[in-house]
């Protein structure tokens, strides 16, 4: 991962508007997404390494999930066709475009004090299978092979101690956690849907400029024509 890779976000328009007023990233607890497998490490190396006390009882394999918060970014240089169909559920979206350099600077300069931050690329594996290396934490990062096609960036906040891991350190609140960010810092560009209307583009402008936001509201490059030869 390079800082200057463009790295997207593809949000409803509710959340667009949430994001702009609380001027805010949101952070979701790593346990709520969903995915069983999230957080978790691979079998093997459960089996071939002694891993604090994960070795040892397998209901410490999730323990962490409850201690980590992540923010899910698209790695791409383009807009992504699969991206706004997968994580929109109706024409009236937008995908905010930013850097992994900006997502890191906005990240660090304001994590909690009782957190510590990171910013990385997802790792695709087989569970059953593969033994990937990774540090304590480093399974806040690996999903399963079957989402290789979100090509994921991930920010990270977690609470625990370097030494002594989780024990006695709280848990992310489950409603996750809201980290305040200088968006015309972090947000390059945004776009509207492809599928949108006019009236919905000109209503995101004009959210936008009401909350005094400087970068450029755009319409989706995938609704321009090829020029004809």
């Amino acid at each position: 991962m390079k800082k200057s890779d463009k790295i997207w976000r593809y949000l409803d328009f509710t959340k667009f508007v949430s994001l702009l007023e609380n001027r805010s990233l949101h952070l979701a607890r790593l346990d709520s997404m969903g995915d069983p497998f999230e957080g978790s490490y691979p079998v093997s190396y459960l089996r071939n390494r002694q891993l604090h006390e994960l070795h040892q009882n397998e209901d410490q394999r999730y323990k962490l999930r409850a201690h980590i918060a992540i923010s899910c970014w698209h790695q791409n240089d383009h807009e992504s066709a699969a991206m706004w169909s997968l994580y929109l559920k109706s024409d009236e979206g937008v995908a905010i475009q930013s850097t992994a350099g900006k997502l890191i600077r906005e990240l660090f300069a304001n994590c909690p004090s009782d957190c510590s931050a990171g910013v990385g690329p997802v790792r695709y594996i087989d569970f059953e299978k593969d033994e990937p290396s990774l540090g304590y934490l480093g399974a806040a990062l690996l999903k399963r092979k079957s989402f290789e096609h979100e090509k994921e960036i991930r920010a990270t906040l977690y609470r625990c101690n370097e030494n002594d891991g989780i024990d006695g350190v709280a848990e992310v609140e489950p409603s996750g956690l809201d980290i305040p960010v200088n968006l015309n810092n972090l947000i390059e560009n945004v776009y509207v849907s492809p599928a949108a209307p006019k009236w919905f583009f000109d209503l995101v402008s004009a959210v936008v400029n009401r909350f005094d936001c400087e970068f450029p509201v755009n319409q989706s490059g995938m609704t321009r024509h090829s020029p004809l030869y």
